[in-house]
């Protein structure tokens, strides 16, 4: 159970306790103003991500052909770990930015 169905729970229960009901509908909106602006506004990590997966994209348009994760991050201008070129290219096929295909068991990306 959420907070938030506790507090509507809590509400049922005293229903006949105007005071208790307005503190539990205040409580529901806090949590909702809450999550609110946690769901708006992307962390740091979030935009950082967006311009190394920018930079990947640049990268695949000018390749020939298809290449794995492990041979992208070498052309990259920083060096990230295998895991995360691999999260953003998953995250970038899911975005139908990027094709996925596999070669000799391999992973290999493309731009789509």
């Amino acid at each position: 159970m959420t907070k938030r169905e506790y507090f509507e729970t809590i509400k049922n229960l005293v229903a006949d306790n105007e005071e208790l009901v307005a503190m539990t509908e205040h409580e529901i909106e806090l949590l909702e103003k809450r999550s609110a602006a946690k769901s708006s506004k992307p962390t740091k990590t979030q935009l950082e991500n967006e311009g190394i997966k920018e930079e990947i994209l640049m990268v695949l348009a000018s390749a020939t052909e298809p290449m794995p994760a492990k041979d992208l991050r070498g052309l990259l201008s920083k060096e990230y770990s295998p895991q995360k070129v691999t999260a953003l290219m998953t995250q970038l096929e899911k975005a139908g930015k990027a094709h996925k295909s596999y070669v000799n068991k391999t992973a290999v990306y493309s731009i789509a």
